[in-house]
């Protein structure tokens, strides 16, 4: 009788499979090989929980580079640097905006009320050079009291701006010629009557309305009403204060360039009111008094210290 023998069957020692970082936090027990075998011998795929570790990995290694991308797209981006403006008006009392917006123009009423009583009304224009420096000097003294010169009221001054005045001085004409309209059809209900010249200025004093005036006269209104007054008015009442306060005192001005009639004196205010309120709103636009003097020293020597000199010839 013979006896078989059954060879044993070898068993396949079951190793442990590596455990993840995660699975290891997470407390999870090692997995045996045979979990890791299909019924045919073929290994199972990996766990769905670690699939997503190689996408962390490659998103940290392009965080770097969109971080960079973006820096650099917000440094083209930057916004570009803020127009230099001019400086910030401080607080002053009221009795220093009261004198400085009276001064003027009481002294060109008084200057043309004598002149009126001794029948050389002709002479204010002249005169006006006078009160235009008597007008910088009072500026000057008014900017020393904050600690500033004469000159902070037409700083900054950039190249643009004498395109910029260029520019207003081709406004300004235009608004002028609508605002002289408007004032001489509320006082004259038309054209105003063409008077006749009753005396002629010196040659001398011809000169001095057209190469001088003009230019102390921007310098003095701009630098007044627009530099010194409206930013300082806006400050304590807001920028319709600002502009309008202003463009009334250069209007009032200008009675003592009217003292003819009463019907010139009207048109004189409505025409140099409109203007006025131009101005202004041209100096909120640009905060800068340049522009605004130099189409005022261009209005000023074509439409008046030229037709002055016209007539000394």
């Amino acid at each position: 009788m013979s006896t078989t023998h059954t060879a044993p069957v070898p068993t396949v020692p079951t190793t442990p499979a590596p455990v993840s970082r995660t699975n290891r936090r997470n407390g999870a027990a090692p997995a045996s090989s045979a979990a890791l075998r299909g019924t045919c011998g073929v290994r199972a795929a990996a766990p769905a929980a670690g699939s997503a570790a190689p996408d962390a990995a490659a998103a940290a290694q392009t965080l770097p580079t969109a971080v960079a991308g973006a820096t650099a797209s917000a440094q083209w981006a930057s916004p570009a640097p803020a127009v230099p403006t001019i400086a910030p008006a401080p607080t002053v009392p009221l009795g220093r905006l009261a004198l400085a917006a009276l001064a003027r123009g009481g002294a060109i009423l008084l200057a043309g009320a004598a002149l009126a009583a001794s029948g050389s009304l002709i002479w204010i224009s002249p005169a006006t050079v006078l009160i235009d420096v008597l007008t910088l000097a009072m500026l000057a003294l008014l900017m020393r009291r904050e600690g500033r010169s004469l000159a902070d009221l037409y700083r900054p001054f950039l190249l643009r701006d004498i395109g910029w005045g260029l520019l207003a001085f081709i406004g300004t004409v235009v608004v002028w010629f609508v605002a002289s309209f408007i004032g001489n059809l509320i006082a004259y209900h038309g054209a105003p009557p063409m008077g006749a010249m009753s005396a002629r200025l010196p040659m001398w004093a011809g000169l001095l309305c057209f190469a001088v005036m003009p230019l102390t006269i921007a310098l003095a209104e701009e630098g007044l009403y627009r530099g010194y007054l409206q930013p300082r008015i806006g400050v304590r009442f807001g920028a319709g204060m600002a502009l309008v306060v202003p463009a009334l005192a250069f209007s009032l001005q200008h009675l003592g360039f009217a003292l003819s009639s009463p019907e010139a004196a009207v048109a004189k205010l409505v025409t140099t009111l409109i203007a006025g309120l131009f101005f202004g709103a041209l100096m909120m636009a640009w905060k800068r008094t340049v522009p605004t003097v130099i189409a005022h020293w261009m209005l000023d020597l074509l439409f008046l210290g030229l037709p002055i000199l016209m007539m000394t010839l």
